[in-house]
C-alpha cells in the first residue's frame, strides 16, 4: 500500500468533467443558487460544506471550493487542482495545465472574442468579461492551472474575489 501524498494530482481519467458556461455557472453549479441548492446539485449535505471563512466552503470529497454572497447566493468556484473536476471551456481542459502554455491559450481566447485580456492578483491570466482567472496550485516541485470562476457581480467588482484564492497552494 502506498504512502499518502499531500502533492497527488489525480489523473483526468479519474475526474468528473464539468462544462463552464461563462458568467452563468459550471458543471451542476449556477452562480445565484442558494447553499442548500447548491449541496443538492453537488449531492451532498450541507453539513458536507466544511466552512473555512464566513462565506467560503471547500467540498473535500468534490474538490471545489465555493464563496457565498451576502445574500447567501453562489458567485464564486473554484476547482482544486489535485483533486477536483476538470473544468473545460469551449472544449479546452482548464484544470492542472502548464500555467505559461494556457496564458497564451486566455490571452487568444478572449481577444479572438474582441474581449481584453487581464492578469489578477498574482498576476493570473483571466477575463473579468467572462468570469473566469486561472490560477495556480502547488503539486510538489510544480505550479499547475486551477481554474476561479464567478459570476457578472463578481465580474464587475474583483475586490470580490475572497483573498484567500489568489493564496491557495
Amino acid at each position: 500500500m502506498s504512502e499518502w501524498n499531500p502533492w497527488t494530482v489525480k489523473p483526468d481519467a479519474e475526474r468528473d468533467r464539468w462544462q463552464f458556461t461563462p458568467l452563468q455557472g459550471v458543471g451542476p453549479l449556477a452562480f445565484g443558487m442558494s447553499k442548500d441548492e447548491t449541496a443538492a446539485a453537488l449531492g451532498v449535505r450541507l453539513d458536507d460544506l466544511s466552512g473555512w471563512d464566513r462565506v467560503g466552503y471547500h467540498v473535500e470529497k468534490i474538490g471545489v471550493k465555493l464563496h457565498f454572497d451576502v445574500d447567501s447566493r453562489l458567485a464564486t468556484v473554484a476547482s482544486d487542482m489535485r483533486t477536483g473536476p476538470q473544468v473545460t471551456l469551449d472544449g479546452v481542459d482548464l484544470v492542472a495545465r502548464v500555467p505559461s502554455v494556457m496564458e497564451r491559450w486566455v490571452e487568444d481566447y478572449v481577444t479572438a472574442k474582441g474581449l481584453p485580456f487581464y492578469y489578477g492578483g498574482n498576476y493570473s491570466p483571466g477575463s473579468p468579461d467572462l468570469g473566469f482567472y486561472l490560477l495556480v496550485q502547488r503539486a510538489g516541485d510544480h505550479l499547475l492551472t486551477r481554474p476561479l470562476m464567478f459570476n457578472e457581480v463578481v465580474a464587475d467588482n474583483s475586490e470580490l474575489i475572497p483573498r484567500i484564492e489568489w493564496s491557495i497552494v
